[in-house]
């Protein structure tokens, strides 16, 4: 069966029906009154099919669509953030209780540049998201890995 993960996912409204069939099996949560906003969650996403372990191009995401998201923790990996600018790339960081965390090298207790380097990825890209999502500016809509 694999572990499995409760994942949360926010993209426009118009695009819900791209998170809820094929690979993907998202639900409505009707928590976000915001008639451009759309959360979804899966209680038991396969972690396998999901964020982690370095996937940054997961089959199945729908193409075209920005949307960003979280999941929480499992028996051999960390809570993630994610976010996706719609080009099936998905730029991940890990979090701990809704905070992007780095890594602390104590060589030269500085903060690991790679991880800051991808922090920054991150945030400029949520930023993006965000502002496509409201906007309701997406590129064409095909599916990852289809036809």
């Amino acid at each position: 069966m694999g572990d499995r993960c409760y994942i949360r996912v926010y993209c426009a409204r118009r695009d819900i029906k791209l998170f809820s069939g094929g690979d993907l099996g998202f639900f409505e949560d009707g928590h976000v009154s915001d008639d451009t906003v759309a959360e979804l969650y899966d209680e038991e996403c396969s972690y396998a099919a999901g964020m982690g372990a370095g996937d940054e191009e997961r089959q199945g995401w729908p193409l075209g669509v920005p949307f960003h998201g979280h999941h929480t923790e499992g028996g051999d990996y960390g809570a993630l953030q994610f976010v996706c600018l719609g080009d099936g790339k998905v730029i991940t960081v890990a979090d701990s209780h809704g905070t992007v965390v780095v890594g602390f090298d104590e060589r030269t207790g500085q903060a690991v540049p790679e991880d800051v380097e991808n922090a920054r990825a991150f945030f400029a890209a949520m930023e993006v998201v965000r502002n496509r999502i409201v906007t309701r500016q997406s590129l064409p809509v095909e599916v990852a890995g289809g036809t």
